[in-house]
């Protein structure tokens, strides 16, 4: 549909609110953010974040204690929801930093459509004109299709203001996913840094909690691209920690295996070089030789949830993900604590457990996540930790481990916390009925 039919479509409430702007500031709300440069986290212990989500520990006191000491004064939103009139297609309009965002999105009038809509809200990460200019995987003249898959990706169909995102660990997004009959949403990561609250860790929010009538932008100084594929994002990753995991799975070919149709939503537990290091030179080298090719990729198999998608905060195989609570349990349960914010969030505490299956014979490893707030930590099999949670791919997540997963015939294998007693012969016997 034509962007002017679109306009005739919507009735002269918008039409009206384009040639009349009776409440425009004098200075842009996204120029004047701009201009200090808030990152939206500054008292956050951003380091004591990193540590505590890669940590073993899942005592919900302690958990609770570590929160309360990363939040500072940042437990709740620093502003208060504008009482502006202004939508969001009024001030990303008005903006001198997002012209050629406003370019593409009046290209897609479903979008411009949901810019301008006052009865519903969104949350959009609005990339700077710079950063389309400087990014090199879009072509000068991208189509229709790609335009749109990119601009949906920065679009979260939830009013999401910073004291939210902080309990957020991820959130969907208007893309679908890469299979037309799946309902599963992309997701995006977001995650304090260093260098400021980062939204799939190249993007970072250099402008935050613009508000409209409508919703909240969030300005980001990168687009954030739809990712590619899980063995893509592994083969990406950087070569000094996954050099071992990266030629493992070249070698088996597990790579075009786990691209094949029907993978496609999964979870891979990404053991580190360290992890790999952990077996022994012994085991290592028959991994590494024509013998132990078969028990290679029997292991590896072993890491792959295939058509299961465990976030840390979403788990996408049913209908209904655990963002929220579940149904109460002694073992397994999320509840919120407090009471509504005035921005609009509950906080979440709580532990559950869930046993996805893998590629490897229908063995299942288990996956137990501690959370509180924004802080979660993830355990698998009660012998690794999940030390990077949520890397994105188009077709499922990827989590990085401290251990090699070996498939639990027996608890004591299950449980092992170190492989230094662990020889050959015993590595081949847990793994032979599975070859």
């Amino acid at each position: 549909m034509p962007i002017s039919s679109l306009q005739e479509a919507d009735g002269t409430h918008h039409v009206e609110q384009e040639a009349v702007h009776p409440e425009v500031p004098a200075v842009n709300a996204i120029d004047a953010a701009l201009a200090t440069v808030k990152a939206g986290i500054d008292s956050l212990d951003v380091e004591a974040w990193m540590e505590s989500t890669a940590s073993a520990d899942q005592d919900l006191d302690v958990l609770e204690k570590q929160w309360t000491r990363i939040l500072g004064d940042d437990c709740e939103s620093s502003r208060v929801r504008s009482q502006s009139r202004l939508t969001m297609f009024d001030i990303l309009s008005s903006s001198k930093y997002t012209s050629e965002l406003m370019r593409l999105i009046k290209g897609c009038p479903d979008l411009l459509a949901r810019l301008k809509d006052t009865e519903t809200n969104h949350t959009i990460w609005a990339p700077i004109d710079a950063a389309f200019f400087n990014c090199a995987e879009i072509p000068r003249k991208p189509s229709y299709t790609l335009v749109k898959e990119i601009l949906e990706h920065h679009i979260t169909p939830h009013f999401m203001p910073m004291s939210r995102v902080l309990v957020t660990p991820n959130i969907p997004v208007l893309l679908s996913s890469w299979k037309p009959h799946l309902t599963d949403k992309h997701r995006l990561r977001l995650r304090p840094s260093p260098i400021g609250m980062t939204v799939n860790l190249a993007a970072r929010i250099v402008g935050d909690e613009i508000f409209a009538c409508n919703g909240v932008i969030h300005v980001v100084n990168e687009v954030v691209l739809p990712p590619p594929s899980v063995m893509e994002v592994v083969q990406s990753l950087p070569s000094t920690r996954f050099s071992t995991l990266q030629l493992a799975l070249k070698k088996s070919r597990l790579s075009e295996k786990f691209d094949h149709a029907r993978l496609m939503r999964s979870t891979l537990f990404a053991p580190n070089n360290e992890a790999f290091h952990k077996l022994g030179d012994g085991i290592n080298t028959f991994l590494d030789s024509k013998e132990g090719e078969s028990h290679l990729e029997a292991l590896l198999q072993y890491h792959i949830a295939p058509n299961q998608t465990l976030f840390s905060n979403a788990f996408y195989n049913s209908p209904d993900p655990y963002a929220g609570p579940p149904s109460p349990s002694t073992s397994s349960s999320y509840y919120f604590i407090g009471g509504d914010s005035p921005h609009g969030h509950r906080l979440i505490k709580g532990r559950r457990c869930f046993t996805l299956s893998t590629m490897l014979c229908g063995q299942d490893v288990s996956v137990d996540v501690s959370r509180y707030g924004g802080l979660i930590t993830m355990r698998v099999n009660d012998s690794a930790t999940v030390t990077t949670q949520d890397h994105m791919a188009r077709n499922g997540v990827i989590h990085e481990i401290d251990n090699v997963l070996i498939p639990p015939r027996i608890p004591s294998v299950a449980n092992m916390k170190s492989f230094e007693e662990f020889e050959i012969t015993d590595f081949k016997a847990k793994m032979a009925k599975y070859l």
